[in-house]
C-alpha cells in the first residue's frame, strides 16, 4: 500500500488513480456531449447549458458588475456557442472556447 500526502489528507495510490480516471471520464463525457451537440442533438446542447450556465453568469457578472447585463451576456454567449459550435475542432476544448465567448460578450455590453 502506497500513501500519498495531499495537504492533511493521506490517499492510497489506488484512490488517486480512481480520481484521475474519474476526471478523464468526465472529460470524455463532455467531449461526447459536445460532439452530439455539434451533430444537432438539442438535448446535448441543453446539457451544456445546464453544466455551464453558472460559470457563464459568474464570469459575466465579474466583468460587468451588473446582474442584468451578466444574464444578457451569458445568454448571448450561449446563442453564439449554438450558432458556431460546428467551428469548434476539439470538443474537449469547449470550456475554454465558451469562456472566451462569455468574456467577449461581457465586454461588449
Amino acid at each position: 500500500m502506497v500513501l500519498i500526502c495531499e495537504g492533511l489528507q493521506l490517499y492510497q495510490f489506488s484512490e488517486i488513480i480512481g480520481k484521475v480516471k474519474s476526471y478523464e471520464h468526465r472529460a470524455m463525457q463532455l467531449a461526447e456531449v459536445v460532439t452530439a451537440a455539434q451533430a444537432g442533438d438539442k438535448e446535448a446542447f441543453d446539457q451544456l447549458v445546464i453544466q455551464f450556465q453558472d460559470m457563464a453568469y459568474a464570469s459575466a457578472y465579474a466583468i460587468t458588475g451588473d446582474s442584468q447585463l451578466a444574464q444578457d451576456a451569458a445568454q448571448e454567449a450561449f446563442l453564439d456557442a449554438y450558432q458556431n459550435l460546428a467551428q469548434l475542432r476539439q470538443p474537449a476544448a469547449f470550456p475554454g472556447w465558451f469562456s472566451r465567448l462569455v468574456f467577449g460578450r461581457s465586454h461588449r455590453l
